[in-house]
């Protein structure tokens, strides 16, 4: 009990306020839910739900996730209904990014410039089932890119709507789960999507003496800010140009999440391709979660500046991600 009581905590402990504060603990309830029904803990289910009454409200796509969820869960484990908080309209919380993330998104942007990149033909052609084992095969395919990559992660099968799902990587008694989710995607998104990026977070998780703090709030930060890092690498060092193209995609729409960058873009960096495209896309499960969002674009740079050493990242992997860094020019960029 004592266990679950620290998971609830960790969610509900986020650094934010307002309308920021309440989706961020949404999500995170949300993502506990789901980390219940993978790993059959009633506990925990009943913890997580009873906690959403300190909500109150949240912004309606959140509280619609943490619906499903927690029906899910109450049916799962037969518990009583709660009602949860009541959903509202968006109400974006930051309009400009601060200066360190519009400084990191023009260096971001600078890199993605630098390199012309073709339409994936693969991410048309060619599908797969995002199946446990299906995953499970992919990290291990792409473990040699990752820095102290961990092999064999456990992936298991849950049959529920993967719009139910945010990130679907948990930290666990019996350590770190991935949840697949059916869908049908490309090969270089598996690679990218899965191998990748939340191989990343695995490997994190793995070799962490506290792997629950990275779940949520500023552990979450870093975490994402890591495996951001790693997708920039790849960007600059990958041969595949199926790779690449999603690669490309995936930091575009990183930028697309920051608070008013339709605004401040095009001012920033009025002649660069990727910016305009970023201004032209639009990520409303962001608009109200600026520092998360920030921390995918400024968190690579930032952690970069350190060398990617801080508290919750253990030495071989912070210095391996360094070593990649530098291979491909980015030290001082």
């Amino acid at each position: 009990m004592r266990r679950v009581a620290e998971l609830v905590g960790l969610a509900m402990d986020v650094p934010a306020r307002g309308v920021e504060r309440r989706d961020w603990q949404a999500r995170g309830l949300a993502e506990l839910l789901l980390q219940s029904l993978v790993t059959d803990d009633d506990q925990l289910a009943n913890s997580a739900i009873r906690a959403t009454r300190a909500i109150h409200s949240a912004t309606w796509r959140f509280t619609e996730r943490l619906d499903a969820l927690r029906t899910l869960a109450e049916t799962a484990f037969d518990l009583p209904t709660l009602r949860g908080p009541t959903p509202g309209p968006d109400r974006p919380r930051a309009q400009v990014a601060s200066p360190t993330v519009r400084a990191a998104a023009v260096r971001l942007a600078r890199i993605l410039d630098g390199r012309s990149v073709g339409a994936s033909v693969a991410a048309r052609e060619s599908r797969v089932v995002t199946t446990a084992t299906a995953l499970r095969t992919e990290l291990n395919r792409v473990s040699p890119v990752r820095p102290a990559a961990v092999a064999d992660h456990t992936c298991v099968n849950l049959w529920v709507p993967p719009g139910l799902t945010w990130s679907g990587w948990f930290a666990t008694d019996d350590g770190p789960v991935f949840t697949a989710t059916p869908r049908l995607v490309g090969r270089p998104q598996l690679a990218v999507w899965f191998g990748l990026h939340v191989g990343t977070h695995l490997d994190l998780l793995s070799r962490s003496p506290n792997p629950a703090g990275l779940q949520f709030g500023r552990g979450l930060l870093i975490a994402e800010g890591l495996a951001t890092a790693l997708e920039i690498i790849r960007f600059a060092a990958s041969a595949e140009s199926d790779e690449v193209s999603v690669l490309q995609a995936g930091l575009i729409e990183r930028l697309a999440r920051l608070p008013g960058i339709a605004t401040w873009g095009p001012v920033a960096m009025p002649e660069s391709e990727s910016m305009a495209e970023a201004v032209a896309l639009s990520n409303p499960e962001f608009s109200t979660l600026p520092t998360l969002a920030g921390a995918y674009v400024a968190g690579p740079f930032v952690l970069a500046g350190r060398r990617f050493r801080c508290r919750t990242v253990p030495d071989q992997l912070a210095e391996e991600l360094f070593e990649l860094w530098r291979s491909v020019g980015f030290v001082g960029y």
